[in-house]
């Protein structure tokens, strides 16, 4: 419970009364606790999804990594999020047709891909088959995007 008040005296310090405004915030501070429970629980999806994910900025910075992306690029969560492209990752030749899908998503989200697949370069600069799903998050300009890594499954077929 908030309070804001005040304490009344006469003239020899006697204590007068007192004049507050009370409000409860009980609703509120359960509000701060689901949104934290909220939090804890789509963090711990997207560490375990078991595939590659990160978020995507409008302007393709990746703000957020997962474990599994960091294993795949090669690269650490402080060197990625906040600090690269998503078109730092993709092979030239794959990029234009990305950047299309990219700013599409953005203007008409009903027309572009959700499911495709690109060449995806790593720290290392080795090229690895990636099968991308990705989509808005809702009433965001930001991208969910989830990377699993094809590489090996023509060979074996």
């Amino acid at each position: 419970m908030e309070t804001s008040s005040h304490k009344y005296y006469d003239e020899n310090g006697n204590f007068l009364g007192v004049e507050g405004i009370f409000r409860d915030i009980s609703g509120r501070k359960r509000a701060e606790g689901a949104l934290a429970r909220s939090e804890v629980t789509y963090r711990t999806i997207f560490e375990n999804t078991g595939t590659a994910t990160v978020l995507i900025e409008e302007n393709t910075t990746i703000s957020l990594a997962n474990a599994e992306f960091e294993r795949l690029s090669g690269y650490s969560r402080k060197e990625i999020e906040g600090k690269r492209s998503w078109t730092e990752f993709v092979a030239k030749e794959d990029l234009d047709q990305m950047l299309d899908q990219h700013r599409l998503r953005r203007v008409r989200q009903e027309s572009a891909l959700r499911h495709y697949e690109f060449r995806f370069i790593t720290k290392s600069g080795t090229i690895r088959k990636i099968f991308l799903t990705i989509d808005l998050i809702p009433g965001t300009k930001r991208s969910v995007a989830s990377l699993m890594d094809i590489t090996g499954r023509n060979r074996e077929q």
